[in-house]
């Protein structure tokens, strides 16, 4: 990856917040792999409300540049981040919680990155500072917020808006839930707003609203 005249290299659980305005690129070095790339324009409502300027190709003096890693911006991988210690009386009983990118490297809104065993879950909560967004990287769970009630697996992504009970429950009896979301606005989790609202219930995981 490129930033500006920065050159660094990027794996599986890097995680970048590029300052606005610099030029950047993202380049697969592999033949037949293909790399997945999740992310989110801050206060953009689509790709041109993010103000893109194409700056030109990519060429092989960007690839031969020393990788010697960026000044500006935050680059880390998410297994250097050390898992939050999440009041379970709160309704955290996430198997492992963790915040790449937050107000502790200067962000003011927070990345985080969740990991549910099966049958884990994050009880029912609100934000009422932020709106919050995740996608679910792998997994099969049960979503909820405000009155419905949704199957989610690999691929979808969820939008709740500031002061919305939600939750999501892992329904796998095998395989954990990946997600990687942010809090927009927020540069921790007591920024957020955050409001448990209480238990998940039987009669919660049997509905269905669509």
């Amino acid at each position: 990856v490129g930033q500006g005249d920065e050159r660094d290299e990027v794996s599986a659980g890097h995680c970048r917040l590029i300052p606005k305005g610099a030029p950047h690129f993202f380049h697969n070095e592999t033949k037949d792999a293909v790399a997945e790339c999740i992310g989110f324009y801050i206060g953009a409502k689509d790709v041109a409300d993010s103000g893109y300027e194409f700056c030109g190709d990519v060429t092989e003096d960007d690839l031969k540049m020393p990788r010697s890693g960026f000044t500006s911006g935050v680059h880390v991988n998410v297994k250097d981040v050390p898992p939050e210690q999440m009041d379970t009386a709160d309704g955290w009983s996430i198997t492992d919680f963790r915040l790449p990118i937050s107000g502790r490297n200067g962000s003011t809104t927070t990345l985080f990155h969740a990991t549910f065993l099966p049958g884990a879950v994050h009880k029912k909560h609100r934000h009422d500072n932020c709106e919050e967004i995740y996608y679910i990287v792998s997994g099969h769970g049960l979503a909820g917020a405000g009155p419905d009630r949704v199957e989610v697996r690999g691929g979808h992504f969820h939008y709740i808006p500031a002061g919305v009970e939600h939750w999501l429950h892992n329904l796998s009896p095998t395989e954990p839930i990946i997600a990687v979301g942010i809090y927009i606005g927020a540069g921790s989790v007591e920024e957020t707003g955050y409001v448990y609202m209480g238990d998940v219930t039987e009669v919660d995981i049997a509905a269905r609203t669509a």
